[in-house]
């Protein structure tokens, strides 16, 4: 990664180059053109004190006084090209400052990124350091496990006649768990005829529950239902009185 870094930056400082010589090359530009524009100024300048010069001889002349306004005109315009002049130039000016500007900010960041690149190579040799460094622990660390490897040889012997012994003790011990199992089995097995007894027990109460609801339910149905004859019976006979006593209206119109 740091030498992926490191070329990147080799990189950035290449276009950064290639910049500042677009910008070198931009105000040499300006500067001919400040050149030219001074070259202008002075002329203007030169063309402007003949006028002057003009001026001066048509104001003693009385004959040529519409000649005379024409050069005062031409004067007048004149001092305007000189002031737009004067302008543009202190425009170009200010553009020549901030290439400058640029170019100091340039170097800045060119200087910024050639630090950066010391400091890449300075990680690297240190990183390169630390590999040999490691590359020596490495040579020390077989050598260590050659010599362990020599012990674990002679102690693999002496493991080996242990677990002969340790093999017997646990063939004794895996018959004792056996026998222990069989009493576990034995166990579980009175669990579970248990458990399905309770299980039984248990379906038999829920069974009733359900019995004792449903009952519980057309109770209260039949309730109901004998409700609604009463209301259909005292309905009946409230229809009868009516039409007994229409029967007693019609009785009396009659």
């Amino acid at each position: 990664h740091i030498h992926l870094e490191y070329h990147h930056h080799l990189y950035l400082l290449y276009h950064h180059d290639l910049h500042r010589y677009h910008i070198h090359l931009e105000y040499h530009h300006h500067q001919y053109q400040l050149h030219h524009l001074n070259q202008d100024i002075y002329h203007k300048h030169q063309e402007y004190h003949h006028h002057l010069h003009l001026n001066y001889h048509l104001q003693h002349n009385h004959h040529i006084h519409l000649e005379h306004h024409h050069y005062l005109n031409q004067n007048y315009h004149f001092r305007l090209d000189i002031h737009h002049t004067h302008q543009e130039h202190h425009h170009y000016q200010h553009l020549v400052y901030h290439f400058h500007l640029d170019i100091y900010h340039k170097h800045l960041q060119l200087h910024h990124h050639q630090n950066q690149h010391y400091h890449l190579l300075l990680d690297i040799y240190h990183i390169h350091q630390e590999y040999h460094h490691h590359q020596h622990l490495c040579y020390h660390y077989v050598i260590d496990i050659y010599h362990i490897h020599q012990v674990h040889h002679h102690y693999q012997d002496l493991l080996y006649h242990q677990n002969q012994d340790k093999y017997h003790r646990n063939l004794e011990h895996h018959l004792h768990q056996y026998q222990h199992y069989h009493l576990l089995q034995d166990k579980y097995h009175k669990d579970l005829e248990h458990h399905h007894c309770q299980n039984q027990q248990h379906h038999q109460d829920l069974h009733k529950h359900h019995i004792h609801l449903e009952h519980h339910h057309y109770l209260n149905q039949n309730y109901h239902f004998r409700l609604d004859i009463h209301h259909t019976h005292q309905e009946h006979h409230h229809y009868q009185h009516l039409v007994y006593h229409f029967h007693l209206d019609i009785y009396h119109k009659h």
